[in-house]
């Protein structure tokens, strides 16, 4: 593959469009706010600097880290020229942005991207084998080319990455299967690509447009080389030539316009581009039709065109009509192939009312809720061509009103090839007023059909297209998206005009913000690359089809089977239109979409969502910034219900000021946004946000990590479970960062060690006995980084039942441990249980407590005799008594309920006393009925699960290890969550020395 771009003087971010800066009312959202939260910094120590080459200490500026599910690879741009493996390009000087792949095991980096152009918004799949990117170069006027390149990293599959002649990269424009008028360098915002953790699966965003910006259209009267632009994509026939400045005559010949072609393309000028053209008569009908269409010639070049002739002679004498309509598509083999250019001819005479097949103009007071937009008449060079007034890009579904002031004398009259995409309108006086404050203050009265005189106001047009009504999109293609209206006021001037006798004509052009989908086709090693699919489509409305809705900002879940997208809105558009929603995708097509959230007068925008798209997160916030009203971070579950908002402080109060980017980590357990709001940790009038991180689930902290560097997209990428944090900031986390640059950093966070419940009380035995009771002890972490258990101690006699010493817990994540007391001797016993832990690098040391207390009854005194002396009275306080292990004891209870750590159960074991090398009965009853359970032997296991009857109970064979004295041994019932149902603890004997007991330990104690 080889990349023909222009060199960029130098890199500059790409812009991050429509970041809201609002804010939030709660009440307004109806949302819950997390409470008992705790706003902690997070340590420089574990910091690691990304953006340095191999083997380098200083940094060199970088942004956009990206992270491998595992946690060993990580992906970054850098504008500077890093020593790294260069299994694909070259080196090169310069000053372009470049995507870099650091292995964290062995530090190694590699170039990735072509240094010639800019790199942006890298990402990569789970195990860091397939990396995606943006590249973009623009230069001497021509516009910006920007496409999707995808790098296997490992063609062969041989399990070892960046090896030359084993690394491919593949630019998806080049790609078979192209989406016609598909062109991802129009995208404005967050336009980076995103791929799933297999690497199968890569959706970018993009525009679909009429109009390709990368061929240059002219036009030319007769059959004469076309040299003079075409302005706002429309021919006007009748402006072409003298005679018919106010329309041809049925008894007039028929005039052919060479409309040519040409490639804007750098190294591709004298390529054919523009595939083979259609042209479509749009309204009214006529029979025979009033263009035709001759044939396609190019040069050696690149320079095509084609010949539309208009027929007087029968358009003219054969309809009512007076004015006609055209489209001129080209269909090229490459997304930069298509144009549409509009077609317009007039016949002489009286113009009747515009052919419209829609209802009635809205009202008044409709129109005034729309937003206004001023149009420019666009002046040709030769006058007899005409004046054209472009409107821009438009979103179907997102209506407004253009206002074009004009002065002209004469006989106005107005048609349109569908007047329910362009309508003449007298829109009111709320509008106009408003409409001053565009054109200098002066209020312009509307010009309308059918007035005459010297007239000086303006033209309010109402915009208002609809997606095609055919709108069920093909595989791969998107018949209801590339639009292009044409309108057209004629004046019959008795005088001098202000503009040629010809009249005005009106240009729409309508696009459509897509994402775009390709998936590896490959059953092989090796990533290829398949058709394009267009992926935000949803229902038509009960019709049983699909059609494309507008789609920014796309969210596409880890498992590659969820996708979520923005829809985008025009500013001051209705307040319906801001939502956030979700399609599900299959092989190579999308299920319809669905509302995630939307529809109550705000703007949501920026979703992210979950490896497996249970959760997703987006941004919420008023439509126009307020200082009152600070756009939050809400986190929801996949249909958006149950909305919390995350971006709050310690007392849940929401932030006051915007926050934004909202990042998942994989498995949905940890949340990152930025964030400018000082009552969640940001110094006030500081210009840069800062990354906030927290937990979703237990005791949420939200931890202050560091500043932000500009960017768009997600704040930050996470490892697997949260533990480490990758993002771009300004602030020198490391000893090698001098710099005063943007660099990029992975940190890894704090979890935070906590025990529930905070006391444990076995409560009053009456007497002694062997018979001991278990409680339950629940350890978990509050995120948001992982945390460690090192020890778990509890002050004799207590004991503790635990697999949790050496687990490391994620956020939210739970282990049980079961803390144990035999009323063996007569006291009172208290103390405190200690749990220890670390967290990340440099293992931070934590440790959590809980307090512990048992009272035991002295034993009864046996009956007196008269010779007998009355004993001492038994000590009432004993800190440390040894226990005796006493008698075999009886089947034990379960332990009463503890928060967190429901009991549901009871247990028994036949015999009582366990015999090593032997197996004991368990039988289970009160559980959770045909639910599975867990039984494990001692503190190691061995486990073993059963599965429980309808009636609730089961019965089971455990085991029984070797144990050099008697020793006490427990038996332990969980859920699949690992929570504790039960507990039974017995006496194990010594064992025997019978032969046939000898080398039979098949169990643990």
């Amino acid at each position: 593959m080889e990349h023909r771009y222009k060199r960029r003087s130098r890199w500059r971010p790409l812009p991050l469009v429509g970041l809201l800066t609002g804010a939030l009312v709660v009440a307004l959202y109806g949302v819950g706010l997390l409470d008992r939260t705790t706003v902690s910094a997070a340590p420089n120590t574990g910091a690691q600097l990304l953006s340095s080459g191999d083997g380098q200490k200083a940094a060199a500026g970088g942004a956009a880290p990206q992270v491998s599910a595992d946690g060993r690879y990580a992906v970054f741009q850098s504008g500077a020229d890093l020593s790294a493996l260069t299994p694909l390009y070259s080196r090169s000087e310069g000053n372009n942005q470049r995507v870099y792949a650091r292995d964290l095991r062995t530090g190694a980096v590699t170039l990735l991207s072509d240094p010639s152009v800019d790199a942006t918004a890298p990402q990569l799949s789970a195990d860091g084998r397939v990396v995606t990117y943006r590249a973009s170069a623009s230069g001497d006027g021509l516009p910006t080319r920007s496409s999707t390149v995808v790098v296997d990293r490992d063609v062969d599959g041989r399990k070892t990455f960046d090896q030359a002649g084993n690394v491919k990269a593949y630019d998806l424009d080049d790609a078979p299967g192209t989406t016609a008028s598909s062109f991802p360098s129009l995208c404005a915002d967050d336009c980076g690509p995103r791929i799933s953790d297999d690497g199968t699966k890569v959706v970018r965003p993009s525009i679909l447009s009429g109009v390709s910006p990368y061929l240059e259209v002219t036009a030319a009267e007769g059959r004469t080389e076309p040299t003079t632009t075409v302005l706002g994509n429309v021919v006007n026939f009748d402006g072409m030539v003298s005679p018919a400045y106010n329309g041809f005559e049925a008894n007039d010949e028929d005039y052919t316009v060479t409309v040519g072609t040409r490639s804007l393309l750098r190294g591709r000028e004298k390529e054919d581009l523009t595939g083979r053209p259609v042209l479509e008569n749009t309204a009214p009908d006529s029979t025979p039709p009033a263009f035709t269409l001759g044939g396609k010639t190019c040069e050696t070049d690149g320079k095509c065109r084609v010949e539309v002739t208009f027929h007087p002679s029968t358009a003219c004498a054969g309809s009512s009509s007076r004015v006609f309509f055209g489209r001129l598509r080209t269909s090229g083999a490459t997304p930069a192939g298509q144009t549409t250019v509009g077609l317009v001819a007039r016949c002489r005479g009286p113009i009747s009312a515009p052919w419209c097949p829609s209802g009635p103009n809205p009202t008044q007071q409709q129109m005034a809720a729309l937003p206004l937009r001023l149009g420019s008449v666009l002046r040709g060079s030769d006058e007899r061509r005409g004046n054209v007034v472009p409107v821009g890009g438009v979103l179907p579904g997102s209506p407004f009103i253009a206002v074009v002031p004009v002065k002209a004398t004469g006989e106005f009259t107005f048609s349109a090839d569908d007047c329910s995409a362009i309508r003449l309108v007298d829109p009111g006086p709320q509008v106009r007023a408003r409409a001053a404050n565009l054109t200098g203050g002066t209020e312009l009265e509307p010009i309308l059909a059918g007035g005459s005189g010297v007239v000086e106001g303006a033209l309010y047009l109402l915009i208002a297209p609809e997606p095609e009504a055919d709108g069920t999109p093909a595989r791969g293609t998107a018949h209801d998206g590339p639009q292009i209206h044409t309108a057209r006021l004629s004046v019959n001037s008795g005088g001098t005009s202000q503009f040629p006798p010809n009249g005005l004509s009106i240009a729409l052009q309508v696009e459509r913000r897509v994402i775009e989908m390709r998936k590896d086709t490959a059953s092989t090693p090796g990533f290829v690359p398949g058709p394009a699919a267009v992926v935000n489509v949803a229902d038509t409305g009960g019709t049983g089809g699909t059609t494309i809705v507008d789609a920014v900002q796309p969210g596409l879940s880890g498992d590659g089977k969820t996708l979520l997208f923005a829809r985008p809105v025009l500013p001051e558009t209705p307040p319906d239109e801001s939502a956030v929603l979700r399609a599900s995708l299959a092989d190579d097509t999308a299920g319809p979409a669905t509302v995630v959230a939307g529809g109550d007068g705000d703007a949501v925008t920026a979703p992210a969502v979950s490896r497996d798209g249970t959760t997703v997160a987006f941004v919420r916030g008023p439509r126009t910034a307020s200082t009152a009203r600070p756009a939050q971070i809400v986190v929801a579950d996949a249909q958006g219900k149950n909305p919390r908002i995350v971006s709050t402080n310690a007392d849940g109060t929401p932030g006051d000021g915007d926050s934004a980017r909202p990042a998942l980590s994989p498995d949905g357990r940890v949340v990152g946004f930025s964030s400018k709001a000082p009552n969640l940790g940001t110094a006030a009038g500081t210009t840069a946000p800062r990354l906030f991180v927290r937990a979703l689930s237990g005791d949420d902290t939200l931890t202050a990590v560091a500043s932000l560097g500009a960017g768009e997209g997600p704040a930050a990428s996470f490892d697997a479970h949260g533990s480490r944090a990758f993002f771009t900031s300004g602030d020198p986390l490391t000893e090698s960062d001098t710099n005063t640059a943007d660099d990029a950093y992975a940190q890894s966070l704090p979890g935070r060690l906590t025990v529930t419940p905070a006391g444990l009380d076995f409560g009053v035995y009456d007497r002694p006995s062997a018979a001991g009771i278990g409680l339950p002890l629940s350890l978990t972490n509050a995120g948001p980084g992982t945390v460690t258990i090192d020890a778990v101690t509890p002050p004799a006699p207590f004991r503790a039942q635990s697999t949790c010493t050496g687990r490391t817990l994620a956020a939210g994540e739970t282990c049980v441990t079961v803390v144990s007391f035999t009323p063996t001797s007569a006291g009172t016993y208290e103390g405190a249980l200690e749990v220890r832990g670390s967290s990340g690098p440099p293992r931070a040391q934590q440790t959590a407590r809980t307090t512990l207390r048992a009272e035991v009854g002295p034993a009864p005194a046996p009956p007196p005799t008269a010779t007998d002396t009355p004993p001492p009275p038994p000590p009432t306080t004993t800190t440390s008594p040894t226990p005796s292990p006493g008698p075999p004891p009886d089947p034990s209870p379960s332990p009463p309920p503890s928060p967190g750590a429901p009991v549901l159960g009871s247990l028994s074991v036949v015999p009582s006393v366990a015999h090593p090398g032997r197996v004991t009965r368990v039988h289970g009853r009160g559980f959770t009925p045909n639910s599975t359970v867990s039984l494990t032997w001692g503190t190691t296991g061995p486990t073993r699960p059963v599965t429980v009857t309808s009636s609730g109970e089961f019965t089971a064979y455990v085991p029984v290890g070797r144990a050099a004295t008697p020793t006490l041994g427990t038996i332990t019932a969980a859920d699949a969550q690992g929570r504790l149902l039960a507990y039974v603890q017995f006496l194990v004997e010594k064992p025997s020395m019978e032969p046939s007991l000898i080398g039979r330990e098949d169990g643990g104690s």
